[in-house]
């Protein structure tokens, strides 16, 4: 029996290098482009090909740059990293203080549980490498020696601007688990969002299919269309705010998402005319919202956070109940609210 080759993962808590990648049976004769976006995760198939028109890749040795080169079986492909000048000590402490704080709600050796903040991406992406969520795992967990090298692994993501409960694998094995756990509807997720207007009810199940946006100026926006995937999202009211000067008052609702696709819960409340507010992507205000002193923005990304997360642990006969607190900069808002005058009773 053929020994398997144990799987190398990139440790992104290190100084990016030279990357070296081989072409295996099942990749033979795809594009040099394709092959390069499936090795690359944090990378589009479009900054691929510019990656190899700028000459950055070799294959065999030697340059290749055109995009649609097919690749063979057993060819070796390399992708030359960009090295950066040395920071200077006042770029070091800068990077230093940005470094992405992990706050555990839960942890064992095979599983953990972060409160993730906002304003943090969870993988590299385009030309951003450095302050990102894996690399700070990474830096936690990595290690030179095989019997201490742990690879943490996201296993479901939040956008940047989203707070909350996210789950990282720490163990082979574990993510597959827990994405069984996902498909079979054994994961429970509630956020909390604040949105723009008065919802109508207390309770309200949105189903409404979602597929890409045609013609959006974003790539990665979504949106309601008859042909898109089916999508289903339970809607509960928390709390009314009643309109004042300037605005059609705000609620607090909470969301639990029965399917998972990209940016459902922020499509969803907008398609029902209640944007997420500071949803610059799907809602039509800034981040400043009305009720608030102008020029005193208490937001500056949107309103939502992923509260809690109920699901049965991936190995263990152990039930998980785990909540992230309310953000300081969402707690504001609602408190700024309170305050108001002629809130409404629910």
């Amino acid at each position: 029996m053929r020994e398997r080759k144990r799987r190398v993962y990139q440790d992104f808590s290190q100084p990016p290098a030279d990357l070296a990648l081989e072409v295996h049976a099942p990749q033979d004769g795809w594009r040099l482009d394709r092959f390069l976006a499936a090795q690359l995760r944090w990378r589009s198939r479009t900054a691929a090909q510019r990656l190899i028109e700028q000459g950055r890749v070799l294959r065999n040795g030697a340059p290749e740059r055109k995009p649609a080169r097919r690749v063979a079986a057993g060819d070796r492909i390399v992708l030359r990293v960009e090295q950066q000048p040395p920071a200077a000590p006042e770029q070091q402490q800068q990077q230093q203080a940005a470094e992405v704080p992990l706050v555990p709600l839960y942890e064992d050796p095979l599983l953990l549980v972060l409160d993730k903040p906002a304003g943090v991406i969870c993988h590299p992406v385009g030309g951003k490498r450095r302050g990102t969520l894996i690399e700070a795992l990474h830096r936690r967990y990595r290690h030179p020696d095989p019997g201490r090298d742990r690879v943490p692994r996201l296993c479901h993501r939040l956008d940047k601007d989203t707070s909350g409960v996210l789950v990282v694998a720490l163990a082979p094995g574990v993510r597959r688990r827990l994405q069984w756990l996902f498909e079979g509807h054994r994961v429970v997720k509630e956020y909390l969002a604040l949105v723009e207007g008065l919802w109508e009810r207390d309770y309200e199940i949105v189903e409404l299919p979602i597929g890409p946006s045609r013609g959006g100026p974003i790539r990665i926006a979504m949106e309601v269309r008859p042909d898109g995937l089916p999508a289903r999202t339970v809607v509960c009211v928390e709390e009314r705010f009643a309109p004042a000067p300037g605005d059609r008052g705000y609620t607090l609702v909470r969301c639990s998402p029965v399917t998972g696709r990209q940016h459902q819960i922020r499509v969803h409340l907008a398609a029902r005319g209640h944007p997420i507010v500071g949803d610059t992507m799907y809602g039509p205000a800034g981040l400043e919202f009305a009720g608030f002193p102008p020029g005193e923005p208490v937001l500056r990304r949107h309103a939502l956070h992923a509260w809690r997360l109920q699901m049965p642990h991936p190995l263990w006969d152990e039930e998980l109940d785990l909540r992230a607190p309310l953000p300081a900069d969402l707690q504001a808002a609602l408190e700024h609210l309170r305050r108001r005058p002629h809130r409404q009773a629910d």
